[in-house]
């Protein structure tokens, strides 16, 4: 629950550099819902958080550099691109976080002994593969020689 929290931390702020880097409406559009999708996650997440009474406060995984967690490098070099460039760097970004938040999932999934945990779980990974094949969509079109970005 704490990786998937600091996970989903991490991510946002690339959310946050679409707007001015990405010149593909379809980029634009994913971002702001899985934005949307992320927060929320985030919200059910920390509500279960704090019914548990032994969690420490500081989350230790906000300090660890782990899989489908962006770098503060890799967020910097995203910040100096622009267009296919920067939409193939976010797309790999998505792809890399759904990845390691299906793994999250089927783990606890199977070895969760909290059933609420395993319940977020379940709800959580229903999404991921649907949202992965259109991050892929969109690595494939920012590839592409004739995507409308600029």
């Amino acid at each position: 629950m704490q990786l998937l929290i600091a996970m989903n931390e991490r991510l946002l702020p690339l959310f946050d550099l679409v707007p001015s880097r990405s010149g593909d409406p379809a980029v634009q559009l994913y971002a702001s819902v899985a934005r949307r999708a992320r927060e929320a996650e985030l919200e059910s997440l920390r509500k279960l958080a704090a019914g548990v009474a032994d969690l420490p406060t500081d989350n230790p995984h906000l300090q660890h550099d782990m899989p489908g967690m962006p770098t503060v490098a890799q967020r910097e070099a995203m910040a100096r691109t622009n267009g296919k460039e920067f939409d193939r760097g976010f797309a790999a970004a998505m792809i890399a976080h759904l990845d390691q938040t299906s793994r999250l999932c089927t783990g606890e999934q199977s070895a969760g002994a909290d059933p609420a945990f395993r319940s977020l779980a379940a709800s959580i990974a229903r999404g991921v593969g649907e949202e992965r094949a259109r991050a892929s969509a969109l690595d494939a079109r920012a590839a592409s020689p004739s995507a409308n970005t600029r």
